[in-house]
């Protein structure tokens, strides 16, 4: 059984350690947790990297880490394995470029049985930004499944903002969809997520132009409607 030859392997990985009395052990199956991977990496993962081919953007993991080596074991009763990402902006990007309105970031959750696709996006709004527009956002029927959040920030170094954050999952069982149906989904995902922070660009020429908020708020409902 490959749960004794797991065990086996931590045993004796640890058995000089003064600590063993006191550790956790975590089993999963080796075989699944290496189909899991191929999925992501083969069959799911080429959907993100189409859909930046076509945009301005990038896509971030860890400058530490290959593809293989950022895909996280999640301690869920099933084999679940999860990849997490971001996009930037290489000509404003987030780490030296405080003023950027928006953030996102995407995770792709795989297990034997199924996957499930997050995103969440903020954007980031001047203090002076019309408050009933931000409500409009708040109280959309569309996103009422998971509605947005509102919170907001200042210090003396920097300009107060609100910041607006949506989230939004979905996927299905094996049985339901295909790997290529996931690969499909998240290129979607992540066009309509580039297609929001086109739109956020646009309207942080002219906060106060009503079109430009319309066009925002049309494309943040394409990618988080909920209901």
């Amino acid at each position: 059984m490959w749960q004794q030859d797991q065990l086996d392997k931590f045993m004796e990985t640890y058995k000089d350690n003064a600590l063993l009395d006191s550790m956790s052990i975590f089993l999963q199956n080796p075989q699944q947790r290496e189909a899991i991977d191929r999925i992501i990496i083969e069959e799911i993962w080429p959907g993100a990297e189409r859909a930046i081919e076509e945009s301005d953007y990038e896509i971030v993991i860890s400058p530490e880490k290959t593809l293989k080596d950022a895909i996280d074991d999640k301690r869920y009763p099933q084999t679940t394995k999860e990849l997490v990402f971001l996009l930037d902006d290489p000509k404003r990007p987030m780490d030296t470029d405080p003023r950027r309105p928006w953030y996102y970031r995407c995770k792709i959750q795989c297990s034997a049985s199924s996957y499930m696709i997050y995103s969440d996006f903020m954007v980031f709004f001047p203090e002076s930004f019309s408050i009933s527009k931000i409500l409009r956002l708040l109280k959309d029927p569309h996103m009422r499944g998971c509605p947005p959040e509102l919170s907001f920030q200042g210090n003396p170094s920097s300009n107060a903002i609100f910041i607006v954050s949506f989230t939004q999952g979905e996927g299905a069982g094996w049985g339901l969809r295909s790997t290529d149906d996931a690969e499909e989904h998240l290129y979607n995902v992540t066009k309509k997520n580039i297609d929001v922070i086109n739109n956020v660009y646009e309207l942080e020429k002219d906060y106060s132009n009503t079109r430009l908020f319309n066009q925002f708020h049309k494309s943040i409902i394409e990618a988080y409607e909920t209901t």
